[in-house]
């Protein structure tokens, strides 16, 4: 999720492109991903919708929304 933004010339947040970091962090608005891995962000983080996105990629063919706030 993290490359597309770039590839369109949006200066998305991030520090360690590990998944180690969160600098990256995402809410997911609608669409579904999956993350290739994740070391900081607990449970709640996820049931409330926040992603890493520099490991995160689309899981279906639906439209993913994203916000930086």
């Amino acid at each position: 999720m993290l490359d597309f933004p770039e590839s369109k010339g949006v200066k998305a947040p991030y520090s360690c492109r590990e998944g180690e970091c969160s600098a990256c962090a995402i809410r997911l608005i609608s669409g579904e991903v999956r993350m290739l891995h994740n070391d900081v962000l607990e449970q709640e983080d996820l049931d409330e919708g926040i992603r890493l996105g520099c490991q995160s990629v689309p899981a279906t063919e639906d439209p993913v929304k994203i916000s930086y706030s």
